[in-house]
């Protein structure tokens, strides 16, 4: 007779957990796209944010695809001033939020200092309000769109304890509408208050609790 031979089913294997490159482990924070958190690791005791000034980067070859088949040409004085505006808009929100939330707003760094660096990558603005002398009316099916990066980390250790992602869109349109700087400031300021909104509620909830491997 042959020898019976037990074999491992899927449903016998333990749950994969997923762990990125920097050793975080993948959990669920409301109103973001995706969260990464050190396994072990906990947000409980920090009673004061560092807030770093938010970094903005386009999406490659932005200026180049906003340009064609225009004669109005996307400079470099124009991009620094966009991600200086929209650097601004977001931290202020971004502040105004967390400071609702009870958290205190510090440049130094301590023990109960939880420190925060924003990021925009992939900016992709259809009508960006550029340094023309030209009267230009654009009309798009959406102002276009920008990710979300964030790190928050031990102020005192610099250990990377959580990052989170997450993608916005602006309003889109079935047909091409107007689209004017203000549409571009009010979408951003939509995004901006909804990030600040879901990190507040996400370290909110995450000060209790702890990843397990």
């Amino acid at each position: 007779a042959g020898s019976a031979t037990a074999q491992t089913t899927p449903a016998d294997a333990p749950p994969a957990v997923e762990i990125n490159a920097d050793g975080l482990q993948r959990t669920e924070v409301r109103g973001l796209d995706l969260a990464f958190v050190r396994p072990g690791a906990t947000l409980e005791g920090f009673n004061r944010v560092q807030l770093a000034p938010v970094q903005v980067a386009f999406r490659r070859n932005w200026e180049r695809r906003v340009s064609t088949g225009t004669r109005t040409r996307v400079s470099a004085r124009d991009m620094e001033r966009i991600r200086d505006r929209l650097s601004t808009l977001i931290e202020s929100e971004v502040r105004e939020e967390l400071a609702r939330g009870g958290y205190a707003l510090v440049e130094d760094t301590g023990d109960d200092v939880l420190a925060v660096q924003m990021a925009i990558v992939n900016l992709d603005i259809t009508a960006p309000d550029l340094a023309s002398t030209s009267r230009v009316r654009v009309y798009t099916t959406s102002v276009g769109e920008m990710t979300l990066v964030a790190d928050l980390r031990d102020s005192s250790s610099d250990e990377l304890l959580m990052r989170v992602y997450d993608r916005r869109v602006g309003r889109s349109s079935p047909q091409p509408r107007f689209t004017t700087r203000a549409d571009n400031v009010m979408e951003a300021r939509n995004a901006a208050r909804a990030w600040a909104r879901a990190l507040r509620e996400g370290l909110d909830a995450a000060r209790t609790v702890t990843a397990t491997p």
